[in-house]
C-alpha cells in the first residue's frame, strides 16, 4: 500500500467538528451531546478526509459506545474493525469496566466484538445522563464487560 493509500487513525479534535457533522448526518447518525465527549472520539482519515469514526461517552468507569461508522465509499475496507479495536484498546487504557450501545442496525456486527444484547433494565442509570439516551430509547442495548475487554478481538 502506497503511503496516498493508507488510513490514518487519529483522536478527534475540535477544528474536526465540521466535518464530523457532516459524516454523522450522511451516517443518519445522531450528533446531539457529541461535542461534550469529543476527546474520547477516535476518526479514520484518508487523503485528509475523515473517513470513519467512533467515540466513547464517559461516566467514570461506564462508557456508552457512540457514533460508530464510516463513510459509504470506504465500507468494506475493515475501518470499523480498524476503529473498534482503537476504541477498545482506549477503553482499557481508561480503565473502562462496561461499554454499552445502542444499535438499531448492526447488532450483529458489535456480537462480533463480545457485546451482547440486554434488556432495559439492565442499562445502568448513570447512563440516562447520556443526551443519546432519549433518542434511543426503542434501540437494542448491548454491553460489553471489562473482562472481555481484555480479550477483544
Amino acid at each position: 500500500m502506497n503511503k496516498s493509500n493508507q488510513i490514518l487513525i487519529k483522536k478527534a479534535n475540535v477544528a474536526d467538528l465540521p466535518e464530523i457533522y457532516l459524516l454523522l448526518e450522511e451516517l443518519n447518525l445522531p450528533i446531539t451531546g457529541l461535542s461534550e465527549h469529543l476527546d474520547n472520539f477516535i476518526l479514520s482519515i484518508h487523503n485528509n478526509m475523515i473517513t470513519g469514526i467512533i467515540g466513547l461517552e464517559m461516566y467514570g468507569k461506564i462508557a456508552l459506545l457512540r457514533s460508530v461508522g464510516v463513510r459509504s465509499s470506504y465500507q468494506g475496507q475493515r475501518i470499523g474493525d480498524d476503529l473498534m479495536m482503537a476504541i477498545q484498546e482506549y477503553a482499557k487504557f481508561k480503565s473502562v469496566e462496561r461499554i454499552y450501545l445502542f444499535t438499531d442496525t448492526a447488532e450483529k456486527w458489535f456480537e462480533q466484538y463480545g457485546f451482547n444484547k440486554i434488556s432495559n433494565d439492565q442499562l445502568d442509570p448513570i447512563l440516562q445522563r447520556s443526551k443519546e439516551y432519549s433518542l434511543c430509547e426503542s434501540s437494542v442495548k448491548m454491553l460489553k464487560t471489562s473482562k472481555a475487554l481484555e480479550g477483544y478481538k
